[in-house]
């Protein structure tokens, strides 16, 4: 066993993966162990995509059952609060037989019996926050961890007795250098891309519409739409379907996936005239990082209304509509497609107000390092 072994866990994967990347390349030796969710949601059986990622890998995927802290009292949340102590149980067994030197967590309910495990045995725990408010989460493991590090100096509902620094957001190395594919060569060439994407898991919600507004979308454009894998999302099967009865032309302008390789969203995302999409941290600093124009529908269920203060960064910027989930329909989305066609170009650098840092995956690996002392 490698003398430096590192746990890293949470819901938040892009920046982990981020972080994961770069202390792959700086430190030699390093034993690095993956402690996340098997499924995309509780009672789904769809593969996450830490875990699509990480089984075929030199990294360690070691899976958790863990509950939700939920702000809404019913039957499903208690029973989510169940599996707590079985997670912390989990993580308690996994920090006995690998010993490892430094817990770094992402946020997430996922991160909290990992973490809290960790505390008891004397294990430093380093988080980081992705968003403008401090998760329900991170706002416990804040109160313990060696280091809270921050993608935004004003990020709401931090303790004060957190130690905190803001180091950015870490974009993944597939994005800040994307790597041309062939996923984008489809159909007719002189008609912009539009990329449209509900998240890894997908959303049910963006699905619908967009098989609604199909029939004027491809008169201009061509689609690369990833409608995600969850079990909710039987969008895909749907819209196969239709594709299938599509005009050859449309067909050939219309390509579907369910799910998209993270080392190819940065070539999609360089050649996407339009993205349409949630409002996540993640794809919120990707698409500063692109200047990319956006139609977003923030979930409206997320928690302190995360999504829609990360979708009003991008709206700021001049780059963004945001319709909400109960407005979205296909009039409306169809209605902004043409606003932002009217948008005048600007040049957006990747700074923008965001916060963003292009050294953040650098700047929190050294942290990391510092803690281990290495």
């Amino acid at each position: 066993m490698s003398s430096y072994t590192i746990f890293i866990c949470g819901g938040h994967y892009a920046p982990a993966i981020a972080v994961i990347e770069k202390l792959q390349k700086e430190v030699a030796g390093l034993r690095l162990i993956y402690i996340g969710r098997r499924f995309s949601f509780e009672g789904d059986n769809s593969l996450s995509i830490e875990y699509r990622h990480l089984r075929d890998s030199p990294i360690t995927f070691l899976p958790i059952i863990s509950g939700r802290l939920s702000r809404i009292v019913s039957l499903s949340s208690a029973l989510s609060l169940l599996k707590i102590p079985f997670g912390f149980l989990q993580s308690l067994f996994y920090i006995i037989k690998y010993r490892p030197v430094l817990v770094v967590s992402f946020g997430g309910y996922i991160a909290l019996p990992v973490a809290v495990a960790a505390k008891i045995t004397a294990v430093p725990v380093i988080t980081h926050e992705q968003t403008k408010v401090l998760g329900l989460t991170n706002r416990i493991i804040s109160r313990f961890a060696r280091l809270t590090c921050l993608t935004y100096g004003s990020t709401e509902k931090v303790p004060r007795s957190a130690k905190t620094e803001v180091t950015g957001l870490p974009l993944r190395e597939s994005i800040i250098k994307p790597r041309p594919s062939s996923i984008t060569g489809f159909g007719d060439p002189r008609k912009p891309l539009i990329y449209i994407t509900g998240g890894s898991a997908g959303s049910s919600s963006i699905n619908k519409v967009v098989l609604n507004s199909l029939p004027e979308l491809l008169k201009n454009y061509r689609l690369l739409h990833v409608t995600g894998t969850a079990d909710d999302c039987f969008y895909y099967k749907r819209l196969s379907q239709y594709r299938s009865r599509l005009e050859t032309k449309q067909r050939e302008n219309y390509k579907l996936l369910d799910y998209l390789d993270y080392k190819n969203v940065g070539d999609v995302l360089k050649k996407a005239r339009l993205v349409i999409s949630r409002s996540g941290a993640n794809s919120i600093a990707e698409l500063l990082y692109f200047g990319k124009y956006a139609i977003l529908i923030p979930l409206p269920w997320a928690g302190d209304y995360e999504q829609q203060k990360n979708a009003q960064i991008l709206k700021e910027a001049g780059l963004a509509v945001v319709i909400d989930q109960n407005d979205f329909n296909n009039t409306t989305l169809l209605e902004a497609v043409r606003k932002i066609e009217k948008f005048k170009k600007k040049t957006v650098t990747p700074k923008n107000s965001s916060g963003l840092e292009l050294q953040a995956a650098s700047v929190l690996t050294g942290k990391i390092m510092e803690l281990i002392g290495f």
